[in-house]
């Protein structure tokens, strides 16, 4: 069916076929814009096999409620889990979200970025899903986790972290910004973003919001990348905001793990690694 016929009456019955494990699919291809078979399937049909996967996702595909770009993640080798989805004209109507007249190609930079901002939910859901007590509470990625605020000096300004997640664990629940580094970036970009971090805590809108503000995670590629960031981050203001992690490196090094929340509260000195 052309995108074009979805009527309401046409929405309302796909609406009814629906399952649970459906709409957890559709919520998480919207989240991320763009997301890959292979995430989907760890993330909602772990004891699926392959290929039923691979099934489950086709016929979402057929029904136009998900849509699957032509190129994948891997190359060809890399099989149907290398298949990358997004949105398509039926999932886009049922979560009354705008669908262009044409059919959106990301470019392989921003594809990239995308997934490795997934990449990192996944792993911090299959972790926590490990670790009795603890779970992500809360994951927004862009552009739902960019925060606006006035600067110092009356100025409007943006902060875009690449997400935002809490961390519920029994006794608290701990708050993070989420950075994913490629290395593409120069160290001067990255302390330009570190100053527009330092810039919102001491605005404090957002401890306003939550009572806490929370830490920056940063997720490079490899050990002298983070070095290089760990660097460039030490000389910036309230610098133990700051967590810098290589992603071939234990998912859940930088989170808290001794029991104790580690948000930052304190915007009147430099010690931004107090907790609440």
């Amino acid at each position: 069916m052309r995108a074009g016929y979805w009527t309401a009456k046409r929405l309302a019955e796909l609406d009814i076929q629906l399952s649970d494990l459906d709409r957890r699919i559709l919520d998480d291809v919207a989240r991320f814009r763009l997301i890959s078979g292979d995430q989907l399937r760890r993330l909602h049909m772990a004891d699926f096999h392959r290929r039923s996967a691979l099934r489950h996702l086709t016929h979402l595909v057929h029904e136009q409620v998900l849509a699957r770009l032509d190129r994948q993640v891997g190359g060809v080798r890399s099989g149907s889990s290398g298949f990358v989805y997004l949105l398509g004209p039926a999932g886009s109507r049922l979560l009354a979200r705008s669908v262009g007249r044409r059919s959106w190609t990301p470019s392989t930079v921003f594809q990239r970025h995308t997934l490795g901002i997934a990449e990192r939910y996944v792993q911090l859901v299959e972790e926590s899903a490990r670790r009795h007590g603890t779970a992500i509470q809360t994951f927004e990625a862009e552009p739902d986790c960019w925060r606006t605020f006035v600067g110092s000096a009356g100025q409007s300004l943006i902060l875009k972290p690449d997400g935002y997640f809490v961390l519920r664990a029994p006794s608290f629940d701990e708050h993070w910004f989420l950075e994913v580094d490629f290395a593409t970036h120069s160290l001067s970009a990255i302390r330009r973003k570190a100053l527009v971090y330092s810039n919102y805590l001491a605005s404090g809108r957002e401890q306003e919001r939550l009572g806490v503000f929370p830490r920056v995670w940063w997720w490079t590629p490899n050990d002298n990348r983070a070095d290089a960031l760990r660097r460039t981050l030490s000389e910036t203001p309230f610098a133990q905001m700051h967590t810098v992690c290589a992603t071939d490196r234990a998912i859940w090094s930088p989170l808290s793990v001794d029991g104790e929340s580690h948000n930052v509260v304190d915007s009147t000195d430099d010690r931004s690694g107090r907790s609440l």
